[in-house]
């Protein structure tokens, strides 16, 4: 019984602070759009990687 008057207000303490996180990703519009940015990874910016092919100079003639 004594481990209540400790695990009560820990319990509530925890409970608060998820509260209070979840209010403040609310405030701070992280949950605005969910869909768009699972298919953001989908879709690189990146410029695609040249790879060197076989025989092909590096500084072709007539460039410095």
């Amino acid at each position: 019984m004594e481990s209540f008057y400790l695990l009560v207000p820990a319990a509530m303490l925890l409970c608060g602070i998820a509260v209070g996180v979840f209010i403040w990703a609310v405030q701070r519009r992280q949950f605005d759009d969910l869909d768009n940015v699972g298919r953001q990874i989908l879709f690189d910016d990146d410029p695609p990687v040249r790879r060197k092919v076989a025989g092909e100079d590096r500084n072709p003639p007539g460039r410095s």
